[in-house]
């Protein structure tokens, strides 16, 4: 079986290469080898692989910091490779895709944890509002395919994931990459403190990577039925919980500071994963576990 992998140079898309390449026969496409703007071009490509499943884990992402100021950039970049891709695999008769969403785009001034049918158009969480509408379009224009072209898109909705290979900008990164950088630079300069954006109190499902490489192939394996699933560990922690274990594991004796006049974002952002849990997947990764590993990992590449 030739699984294309989209992104193959990103934090999920790399990690989703190397896993899966001992089962399946893995065609790794990035930035370098294909222009996603160009359905033209996709569709050569993806013609002479001529692959059972595409897994579009390319996209741009990116911190709060990062939404909060180019939503447009987000919304327009991540809608552009979606359409791209699911026309030319439309044309191409290639109906297996995985299409990969975030929990952000639940709303956050509901209840947790998010279900599948909580998503509202009208109801989305501001401080991520450019990605998280063109990934509810992606969803959205997933489904009218899998309806009316009888496509068989699977879409996972993924929580906060950590582990090798992520984008540690210590502005630019997610939670824990940017929490590890941080720390790990306070470590080796000798600064006594590390500065946190907001109080620290949101809460956040945390999701080692190689364990969505598993449900990814899981998904493959077991020819998954076409729909919208959440996948996540289900483990939740505070991000001043994520910032002292990190604290814990380097031996870093600073202080957090938490600046309060920056935003939060969404409070609490845990999903209920049973619909995708109860088909017999399940994560395997304990949390302090994945954290050393990344640890060990950003350590080895910032010491190159």
């Amino acid at each position: 079986m030739t699984v294309v992998v989209l992104g193959s140079h990103g934090f999920l898309g790399s990690n989703l290469t190397s896993f899966l390449n001992e089962d399946f026969e893995v065609v790794g496409l990035n930035r370098e080898n294909l222009d996603l703007n160009d359905e033209q071009e996709i569709k050569k490509v993806l013609m002479g692989i001529n692959p059972n499943y595409v897994l579009l884990a390319a996209g741009k992402v990116g911190g709060i910091g990062a939404n909060l100021n180019n939503n447009f950039l987000f919304f327009d970049s991540n809608l552009a490779i979606q359409r791209n891709v699911f026309n030319a695999c439309l044309d191409l008769d290639i109906k297996n895709i995985i299409f990969f969403a975030s929990n952000t785009i639940y709303p956050n001034n509901i209840e947790a944890p998010f279900r599948e049918n909580d998503l509202d158009l009208n109801n989305i969480d501001s401080s991520n509002y450019g990605y998280s509408l063109s990934k509810i379009v992606g969803i959205k224009a997933a489904e009218i395919l899998n309806l009316e072209k009888n496509m068989n898109i699977t879409t996972l909705v993924l929580s906060n994931l950590y582990g090798p290979n992520d984008n540690f900008d210590k502005d630019l990164g997610h939670v824990i990459p940017s929490l590890i950088a941080k720390f790990v630079s306070a470590k080796e300069l000798g600064d006594p403190e590390v500065n946190l954006w907001g109080t620290g109190k949101p809460k956040r499902e945390v999701t080692y990577v190689k364990d969505i490489c598993d449900a990814v192939r899981f998904s493959i394996t077991n020819k998954v039925p076409k729909g919208v699933y959440n996948v996540g560990s289900g483990d939740e922690y505070t991000i001043e919980q994520i910032a002292n274990l990190i604290k814990e594991i380097l031996l870093y004796k600073g202080e957090t500071v938490f600046d309060i006049s920056k935003p939060d974002g969404t409070m609490r952002k845990i999903m209920d994963s049973s619909k995708f849990k109860n088909l017999g997947w399940a994560s395997k990764t304990k949390f302090d576990e994945g954290l050393l590993e990344t640890i060990n990992y950003y350590k080895k590449i910032a010491s190159l």
